[in-house]
């Protein structure tokens, strides 16, 4: 689960890692508002505004650092965590995590990355949540490589080797490094060798008017190609697909989803707060649809 905030923006609490919207996330909730089971297994802590073109600073980087570990909201998730595994009796249950790796703008470099990093682990280890594991990192400071035509960032040689560099430094505290690029990044091929280990892909097909189907088949083709893990599962409630219906776009992205036998790969799921308020509701679209992502994950 890419859980997406917009610190310090945003201060509706749909958009906030509090108890009551991550434990849809983290268990499947019935009608009754009773966990039934677990749901996403992993958790990916990560801010809009630390994406390159929010031109983030270093004194953004430490304050996001700040917000989520200070801030309460990796702790939040690991009392929910915490709670929801006595209700299910699971006594033994971590709930995996990544951190997006904080880049700052004009400090792309190998000794800027590793002291951010660092900061995180040592946050991480101080608060030492015992409901959590953290599994590694998530590089989402670029999503691509090397695609003008789209106006993103030209990563030149030097960049992939600051990529790498980070990549490695991850591996060495025995960690992992993932990343979810769009359909269309240019430089695909490049992620595995430049030490990502798990990469997912968005199809983007919410956010075609024209509704494309072929941009399923794309991701697949990466997959088999061995460029990519797995897909990106995007069911937000606000669609350009499908005649602007999120019903039929959540619909779309199951379908072709069991077609490529996707259900049997690592999926990650794009998140606002879309996916908390189906789970909090107890009937109608946002309850079906709900249950639709349930039955998705549990299918394999």
């Amino acid at each position: 689960m890419l859980f997406y905030d917009d610190y310090p923006t945003r201060g509706d609490p749909d958009f906030q890692v509090a108890m009551k919207i991550v434990k849809p996330l983290v268990a499947y909730i019935d009608r009754d508002g009773k966990p039934r089971g677990w749901m996403f297994d992993s958790f990916i802590f990560y801010s809009r505004y630390l994406y390159y073109k929010s031109n983030p600073t270093q004194a953004y980087v430490n304050s996001w650092i700040s917000y989520i570990f200070d801030g309460g909201q990796v702790r939040n998730l690991d009392l929910a965590v915490g709670e929801l595994k006595v209700t299910l009796g699971v006594s033994s249950y971590q709930l995996g995590v990544f951190i997006a790796v904080p880049v700052a703008l004009g400090q792309v470099d190998t000794e800027h990355i590793r002291r951010n990093v660092d900061k995180i682990m040592k946050n991480w280890n101080d608060l030492s949540p015992a409901n959590l594991r953290l599994l590694g990192f998530y590089w989402g400071f670029t999503e691509d490589l090397n695609s003008i035509a789209e106006d993103r960032l030209v990563v030149d040689d030097t960049d992939r080797a600051v990529l790498s560099a980070t990549a490695d430094y991850v591996h060495s505290k025995g960690l992992r490094l993932l990343m979810i690029p769009y359909r269309s990044a240019a430089g695909k091929d490049e992620f595995h060798k430049l030490g990502v280990d798990y990469v997912t892909v968005q199809p983007n097909y919410m956010n075609d008017p024209l509704g494309d189907l072929n941009r399923f088949a794309k991701v697949n083709t990466y997959i088999n190609l061995g460029f990519a893990d797995g897909p990106e599962q995007e069911l937000p409630l606000s669609v350009k697909c499908c005649n602007k219906n999120w019903v039929s776009n959540i619909q779309t992205y199951k379908d072709q989803s069991m077609n490529y036998g996707w259900n049997r790969l690592i999926n990650t799921y794009y998140h606002g707060s879309d996916i908390s308020s189906m789970g909090r509701s107890t009937e109608g679209t946002y309850r079906a649809a709900y249950e639709a992502i349930y039955q998705y994950i549990v299918s394999a």
